[in-house]
């Protein structure tokens, strides 16, 4: 029997990780997954996104690819085997994160149909979450975490936000994602509550 997987999405400063480290703590037995590999790109995107940078290449597309590609490390070297193991995993800023991220950043420069299409294609070739818990938080909380967490709110981040949240919920639809929307502290509280019905 196969096991789950729960992918938690939403923006920066949303709470993912808060929520991830909750679950952490309630769930020991269950596997994590980070927003970025140990290895030596992921590395590199971490340091690299704490600095605010999204787009850490001239080219969009090159820039798209060095996330995706630490992403697809992750499913195939640590996903893919505790799924087909029967082990439950959750990952911190999952498949619908990762996806509508790279959709917004490459849909700055080239056709948005082509970027979704393409986006597609490849994201079918791995697996897909049998859930996705997104923190759909106020934007005004949002930017208020960040400049916490970082001390800064770059120029373009609040776009890139908006946009993220409207693509999260299209490509949820587009792949039949059931998702579980979390707005604030108690919707939170609630869903910790009653995660073990969604994680076994």
């Amino acid at each position: 029997m196969k096991g789950r997987w729960i992918s938690i999405d939403g923006c920066g400063g949303s709470g993912k990780t808060t929520l991830a480290n909750r679950l952490k703590e309630k769930y020991p037995e269950v596997t994590y997954i980070p927003e970025f590999s140990e290895e030596l790109t992921g590395v590199a995107l971490q340091k690299a996104v704490k600095q605010g940078a999204y787009i850490i290449s001239n080219s969009k597309i090159g820039s798209s690819l060095l996330f995706l590609s630490d992403y697809f490390l992750m499913c195939e070297s640590i996903i893919c085997p505790n799924i087909d193991n029967g082990h439950t995993v959750i990952s911190d800023r999952g498949f619908l994160s990762k996806i509508a991220v790279q959709d917004v950043i490459m849909s700055e420069k080239y056709d948005k149909n082509l970027v979704e299409s393409c986006l597609v294609q490849l994201f079918r070739l791995g697996p897909i979450p049998n859930y996705s818990i997104n923190l759909d938080v106020p934007l005004d909380i949002i930017k208020s975490r960040i400049r916490q967490r970082d001390g800064f709110f770059y120029t373009g981040q609040e776009e890139l936000i908006k946009a993220t949240k409207r693509r999260i919920e299209d490509y949820a639809q587009i792949f039949h994602i059931q998702t579980i929307r979390i707005c604030n502290v108690e919707d939170m509280e609630k869903f910790i509550a009653h995660s073990a019905e969604y994680l076994y």
